[in-house]
């Protein structure tokens, strides 16, 4: 049998558990006073009866899940969902719009999400293959051809370039060595890529290295729908991107400054 994994409640402890059952004994007062659950007086006496006949040893003891009873004048004990904290509904609140949708749309935003989620797994799985060395089978397709390149060219996936707090990124895999700089760039959707996304990198690798575009060669790729886009930007390309991220982050940072006085 494939027994429920409740991973959510690992190392918790629950109110009314078998281990600790002297709970059985208490009487009905006292559950209304602790707001679990109140039981009318013609049922309270079978309830006792149940429990007395259904926990005669610890080992024994049944779980006995109770609703909760909100006393007059207090807040309502509200449920937990530890397993879900910190996490986001496809049909979710503060993303209000599916309240519009009509099935049509739903279906294909849904689709959209599921392929987002792919793209993640997939941007991992290829990391970890191109740290372990691990070459995928010779074929045209996108990831395959990625990886290979990424394995072949003796890169470095998932590499953050940083300048500032306010300007960064994480280039998905790449290189420098022999003066040359190598970034690939994974695309799992369908919408056309644009090759500006890498020059930032360029920009981000020049201001955290000290190194001016100019004085080194640079090569570019993107893997998309089974095709690969190469692009070799000259200093000119780079440059710009540069003074924009220093003028930028200093406009920001100002921002910020003033938002404490």
């Amino acid at each position: 049998m494939n027994s429920d994994k409740s991973f959510s409640l690992k190392n918790k402890h629950a109110v009314l558990k078998p281990s600790y059952f002297y709970w059985v004994y208490l009487d009905v007062e006292y559950f209304i006073d602790t707001r679990i659950h109140y039981y009318p007086s013609d049922k309270y006496k079978n309830f006792i009866s149940y429990l007395e006949k259904s926990i005669i040893t610890q080992h024994k003891a049944y779980i006995i899940w109770l609703t909760r009873n909100q006393s007059k004048g207090e807040n309502m004990n509200f449920n937990k969902h530890y397993s879900v904290e910190g996490k986001h509904a496809f049909l979710g609140a503060s993303k209000y719009h599916w309240i519009n949708y009509d099935e049509d749309k739903l279906t294909n935003s849904y689709l959209k999400h599921q392929a987002t989620m792919k793209g993640t797994e997939l941007h991992e799985f290829a990391a970890q293959c191109i740290k372990l060395g691990q070459k995928l089978p010779k074929s045209q397709k996108t990831l395959n051809m990625y990886v290979n390149d990424a394995i072949g060219y003796k890169m470095t996936p998932e590499q953050v370039l940083f300048y500032s707090d306010n300007c960064f990124g994480t280039a998905d895999a790449i290189s420098f060595r022999n003066n040359l700089l190598r970034i690939h760039d994974l695309k799992t959707g369908v919408t056309p890529a644009h090759i500006e996304q890498l020059e930032v990198y360029v920009a981000l690798f020049c201001l955290e290295y000290r190194l001016k575009p100019s004085d080194i060669d640079i090569e570019l790729r993107l893997y998309q729908s089974d095709e690969i886009l190469v692009h070799k930007p000259t200093a000119d390309e780079i440059v710009p991107i540069i003074d924009k991220i220093i003028t930028f982050d200093k406009i920001i940072n100002k921002l910020k400054e003033d938002e404490y006085k």
